[in-house]
């Protein structure tokens, strides 16, 4: 099979997290696909525990969402008003949500498309697949174990 590189996998896009793609105005973050060296620049600040998935240090979580995120748009303060978007407010938003978007991006990185269509779930649901960035508020390789996989023999 050829090697296709996915050029147009660079382009900004907006992202509507899981818990709230039934809503009707959801909130949204724009999300550019990071370049193959903006993720290596995140891995190789990170640990990957067989235990915990890929775990990245603060510092390498904030530059994957300096680069990964670059707009949003319907997230509002308690009054009702819009809050501007910084990558300072980033660190607002729920941490699943902060999580769920780090694997987005990460995955958005290492598989095209057509691959992620292809990828099976590691996790008990079907529609939730196990995610690749596992870590705590701190950073530290705590967080909820993935689903480990099968020993290969041979």
């Amino acid at each position: 099979m050829p090697l296709t590189l996915n050029h147009d996998g660079l382009t900004p896009y907006w992202y509507t997290p899981k818990s709230y793609a039934e809503e009707d105005n959801p909130p949204q973050l724009q999300l550019s696909p990071l370049t193959q060296r903006q993720l290596a620049d995140v891995m190789n600040d990170s640990k990957n525990t067989s235990t915990n998935g890929i775990v990245p240090s603060p510092e390498a979580r904030a530059y994957l969402f300096r680069c990964g995120i670059t707009a949003w748009r319907n997230i509002l303060d308690r009054e009702g008003k819009p809050i501007d978007f910084s990558h300072e407010n980033l660190q607002s938003l729920p941490w699943g949500l902060q999580i769920e978007v780090a694997n987005r991006l990460v995955i958005d990185a290492l598989l095209g498309e057509e691959q992620e269509k292809n990828l099976p779930s590691q996790s008990a649901s079907p529609e939730i697949p196990a995610p690749l960035i596992a870590t705590t508020a701190s950073g530290d390789a705590t967080a909820t174990p993935t689903t480990p996989r099968p020993s290969q023999s041979g």
